[in-house]
């Protein structure tokens, strides 16, 4: 947090935005003085065209006299009073037919420009629809440009000078605004000492603007590191606590734990992993170390090194449900987590391992996914079971270019055992006809499947390309579920089936 005290940082943000504001201002004040000195030059030219208009209407209807009876001294006067004035360069009075009643032209005007000379047209003082003749005004040219650059020039003075003031005013009132509370507020970080207790003062009539803001979150930030460094104190004494606690539950918790080399011989162990997670007793340790561990006690002992692999790779722990070589033959299961210690060149040194014990786990599970995919009257699959082997078994037609069968069962004839005997009756005929269907497919590869109902679905997979297989298959199930069903004594029940079949 601390600055030095010749630190450049103090006086770096008043001189970037004095160079800031001056270039800002300088490309300001030449974009604004050209366009107002543009427009001051276009004005003072609008305003001149304006005035020779209002001089032509001043004196228009003496000059139209003159040019009726052609009066030459009528004509001067006319001419004389618009020389007077300096935006006038010439003035004439000519009748319709061309004749020049009279003209003149100022000496220390500009040389003559037929550009700049407007006509007027001079009605008939008798007839006023008539045209006889037109008043000549030619404009100064120079004196007018003269006259416009000189006004457009002083507003374009006067612009910059108040853009350099604002400009200068700015970088004024930034030192003292900013500038000179925030070099204050970097002394008072400076000889702040975190955990002294020291907190920073707000500079006076910035409490409630962003440098107060600065100072109660520099305050906040003491604050919150004498808490970190009283923290760290308290838990110094407790990791020395955690620490004897550890050693105790490496000892005695329950759950496995391993230590290994590279080759998978077991290093270090804790005395629960052989005797209550692997089920070794205490002799055949001597013999596990000799051997390569995870050979030893893992049924699958390729599965554990992908996950050291997968470890190794990603650099984070792996972990998977293992089964367990146990002495005897029972089926154990542990959730297995491994990381690994690196060495030079990324090699693996030691193999890192945690078993838990989730055997139970593993069975509730099994359990608990029959009843979720298996009818609870006949043990065949049920809808989710079925959809799920049917997904399966089209991937796999897929990717291997097979065919795939499904032949949907109807039971015909199942109603009346129900009404007639009884539901009772109806679920004993149930599993018949589920033990009938089971009987005629490969149990190894095909599936049989109560919808719900009286409605079945079997799953053919490898059928061929034929139909011939699938027939044989529908035709058999049709005659088996067709033979009488024993109810107990003397009496038979018979039903049929409808199949539809539909091959992938």
């Amino acid at each position: 947090m601390a600055l030095t005290a010749a630190s450049p940082l103090r006086t770096h943000l008043k001189l970037k935005l004095a160079l800031r504001v001056t270039l800002g201002s300088l490309v300001f004040a030449l974009i604004a003085g050209a366009a107002m000195f543009w427009a001051a030059f276009e004005h003072q030219h609008t305003e001149a065209a304006s005035l020779q208009q209002q001089l032509a209407a001043t004196v228009q209807s003496s000059a139209a006299v003159a040019a009726y009876v052609q009066n030459e001294e009528i004509a001067r006067d006319v001419v004389t009073g618009l020389l007077s004035n300096p935006m006038v360069a010439a003035a004439g009075i000519e009748t319709d037919i061309g004749v020049r009643v009279f003209s003149s032209r100022r000496v220390a005007a500009s040389v003559a420009r037929n550009d700049a000379i407007t006509h007027y047209p001079l009605k008939s003082p008798v007839m006023a629809e008539e045209t006889i003749g037109q008043l000549l005004i030619e404009q100064d040219v120079n004196y007018i440009n003269a006259r416009a650059i000189a006004a457009a020039r002083w507003q374009a003075i006067v612009l910059v000078l108040q853009i350099a003031i604002s400009a200068v005013l700015l970088i004024v009132l930034f030192d003292f605004v900013v500038a000179r509370p925030l070099n204050a507020v970097a002394r008072m970080v400076e000889a702040a000492v975190p955990g002294s207790g020291t907190r920073l003062d707000i500079p006076v009539g910035h409490a409630d603007d962003e440098i107060g803001s600065l100072v109660r979150s520099s305050n906040n930030l003491l604050a919150t590191t004498e808490r970190t460094l009283e923290g760290e104190r308290a838990l110094r004494a407790i990791v020395e606590k955690m620490e004897e606690y550890y050693r105790r539950i490496f000892e005695t918790t329950h759950v496995g734990i391993m230590v290994l080399n590279q080759h998978g011989q077991l290093i270090s162990s804790n005395p629960a992993l052989l005797s209550r997670i692997v089920g070794m007793g205490h002799e055949a340790e001597e013999h596990a170390q000799d051997h390569r561990f995870i050979e030893t006690i893992f049924t699958e002992p390729g599965a554990v090194w992908a996950l050291i692999t997968d470890a190794s790779t990603s650099q984070r722990s792996a972990s998977a449900d293992c089964q367990l070589r146990t002495p005897d033959g029972s089926a154990r299961w542990a959730h297995c987590i491994v990381s690994v210690v690196l060495g030079a060149n990324d090699q693996v040194e030691l193999i890192e391992g945690v078993l838990y014990d989730v055997t139970e786990r593993k069975a509730e599970e099994a359990r608990a996914r029959r009843q979720a995919e298996h009818d609870t009257l006949t043990g065949l699959c049920n809808r989710r079971g079925m959809d799920a082997f049917l997904d399966r078994s089209l991937r796999h037609a897929a990717e291997a270019c097979e065919v795939v069968a499904v032949m949907l069962i109807d039971l015909d004839g199942f109603k009346a055992v129900n009404d007639v005997h009884g539901h009772g009756a109806g679920d004993q005929v149930l599993k018949v006809v589920a033990s009938r269907m089971l009987s005629r497919i490969r149990r190894a590869s095909d599936l049989v499947a109560r919808q719900g109902g009286d409605e079945f679905v079997i799953i053919v997979t490898h059928c061929g390309a034929e139909t011939g297989a699938i027939e044989e298959i529908a035709n058999d199930l049709v005659a088996l579920l067709s033979a009488p069903i024993p109810m107990g004594g003397d009496l038979h029940v018979q039903i049929g089936a409808s199949i539809g079949i539909a091959r992938y």
